[in-house]
């Protein structure tokens, strides 16, 4: 997929691995960005939901 921007909403965080970037939206508002494994070691809000599913 060269040149596409996807928007994905996904209730299975572990779909987004391979996103090249993942905004994290709280409340209406875009509150982070980055890869999986940068916001899974900086976003408590990322991880803690990550972590509500497994």
């Amino acid at each position: 997929m060269n040149n596409t921007t996807v928007l994905m909403i996904t209730l299975r965080l572990e779909t987004l691995q391979n996103a090249d970037s993942i905004w994290v939206i709280h409340e209406g508002r875009m509150i982070e960005h980055g890869r999986y494994p940068a916001l899974l070691a900086t976003s408590t809000l990322f991880k803690s939901l990550v972590n509500l599913k497994a």
